[in-house]
């Protein structure tokens, strides 16, 4: 727990300012980790911590974070029963190591607690200190990246905002078992990149296909460990940033959608969002981000632990045979969600070790009642044989 000192306290005069907000807000069941013992986290399902670390001038004003913080302090909350910690600012190292190393040790624990993490950050590269928490943790990782990039980049270089995937790639332990990007924009993605999705079994999903059937994104934000959100992925109209306006991009509304579904999966333990910091107007940026934490934590509120794997008397299971396949879906008595299964090799190796459930949708099933094999199981099948 030692790693906890190296995070700084929130202005005290900003504390107590919350706890002078009106009944029924956020900031009313927030406790912040300088005020109490860590001893006494066990009742947190939630922390909350922003990262100072930047890219070179791209340092926003001192009280950036506070300012999301007050709006997403002040919003009234649903029916919820969750208690969040506020861990504070983790300053910058003296080295961007350094500043992995806390980042990743941070989560680690909160993981270890059962509490999820969300990360207000500036460089997005910070993804891979998110993603290297769970080394020993968790034998497979499934990441999503919310992104107008793949930011896969070259793991020769050193990494950064859009490298910071091909190390994950590339550098043990190899535990990325699928990375899934929502929201690109083909002209800013090159060839080669695409070239090593398609290679690798990764998923990618254009900004239009998103957008026109959001809910198509569930599955594939169902079965993410990690998530990954970068704010530039806004479209112009709804902000104005420092370095570039994407002409086309998200509606602050879809990724709040996108922030639900991220917290709907029971699988998800940690969700950053990234390059906060390269928006003028702050009061609106502040705005957008907390009331995508606001989504998020309403979709933590309404999870439900159910997979297949668990408990299959509560699923109606469905047996398509196509060609020498024979397909195993499993649509949910009670959510109406869908998995399927993912088989094992005999006689080979398998990266899974053990049989497992890949969330789905009834379209899945439907095309694979029409002899059509589903792209998404496809990629997993052909993953899980090395």
């Amino acid at each position: 727990m030692e790693v906890f000192s190296f995070l700084e306290a929130l202005p005290s005069s900003f504390t107590q300012q919350v706890q002078n907000f009106e009944p029924g807000c956020i900031g009313k069941d927030v406790q912040f980790f300088h005020e109490i013992e860590i001893e006494n986290w066990s009742g947190f399902n939630i922390a909350i911590l922003s990262v100072t670390d930047f890219n070179n001038d791209e340092a926003p004003n001192s009280d950036f974070y506070l300012h999301i913080r007050k709006h997403l302090y002040q919003l009234y909350k649903a029916n919820w029963q969750k208690s969040i910690l506020d861990l504070g600012n983790m300053p910058a190292g003296n080295k961007l190591s350094d500043s992995f190393f806390v980042l990743q040790e941070v989560q680690r624990e909160l993981m270890r607690q059962d509490i999820v993490l969300i990360v207000l950050g500036g460089r997005q590269d910070l993804t891979y200190a998110q993603y290297r928490a769970y080394d020993n943790y968790k034998y497979m990782v499934n990441l999503v990246g919310i992104d107008a990039k793949f930011d896969i980049g070259d793991a020769e270089q050193p990494i950064s905002d859009e490298s910071y995937v091909s190390h994950m790639i590339v550098k043990k332990p190899y535990n990325l078992f699928n990375f899934s990007n929502i929201g690109y924009q083909t002209y800013y993605v090159k060839q080669e990149e695409k070239d090593l999705v398609e290679k690798l079994f990764f998923e990618a999903y254009r900004l239009g296909e998103a957008t026109t059937n959001l809910a198509e994104m569930e599955p594939v934000l169902r079965d993410a460990d990690l998530v990954s959100l970068d704010l530039n992925s806004l479209k112009a109209s709804e902000i104005i940033s420092k370095t570039h306006q994407m002409v086309n991009g998200f509606e602050s509304k879809e990724l709040c959608a996108l922030a639900r579904y991220s917290g709907l999966s029971h699988k998800n333990t940690s969700f950053g969002i990234y390059n906060l910091q390269k928006f003028e107007n702050i009061n609106t940026i502040s705005q957008i981000a907390a009331q995508i934490i606001w989504y998020y934590i309403e979709g933590l509120h309404y999870r439900v632990l159910e997979n297949p794997k668990l408990d299959k008397s509560k699923f109606i299971h469905y047996k398509v045979p196509i060609n020498e396949e024979v397909l195993h879906f499993y649509e949910s008595e009670n959510t109406g969600r869908w998995w399927i299964e993912i088989p094992q090799f005999s006689g080979k190796q398998n990266k899974l070790t053990e049989v497992s459930f890949l969330p789905c949708n009834k379209n899945d099933y439907l095309l694979a009642c029409d002899q059509t094999l589903p792209e998404r199981w496809m990629r997993a099948k052909y993953k899980n044989e090395v």
